[in-house]
């Protein structure tokens, strides 16, 4: 016969996951996730040459402006930073430097101003 202890566990570890992931329901969270307030524009010079504009949806979105191109990308988890994705494109963006990697290559930017 299996002890009330052995038979509870599973549940209790059930219950215990079910909280924690229905704390996490509806965001993205990572480690030192310094987003600007969603409705913020900021720009961005990259290596060759390019402009980059990146408009804030909070964690949620971004919505980029390249090459001239228009894309709405979707946050992702990140471990440190943003990173924000849309089939082929990845926007990673740490401090001032943002990183844009899509068919075309990768552009690393810098934030102006």
């Amino acid at each position: 016969m299996i002890g009330r202890e052995a038979a509870t566990a599973p549940v209790a570890g059930l219950l215990l996951a079910t909280a924690l992931l229905a704390g996490c329901q509806g965001r993205i969270e990572g480690v030192d996730r310094h987003v600007p307030p969603s409705g913020t524009t900021l720009a961005y010079g990259c290596d060759d040459g390019s402009g980059l504009q990146v408009t804030f949806t909070g964690l949620e979105a971004a919505t980029i402006d390249h090459a001239g191109a228009s894309r709405e990308l979707h946050g992702v988890f990140s471990e440190q930073g943003a990173k924000y994705k849309a089939g082929d494109t990845i926007l990673r963006i740490e401090g001032d430097q943002a990183i844009l990697e899509n068919v075309d290559g990768t552009s690393h930017c810098t934030r102006r101003g």
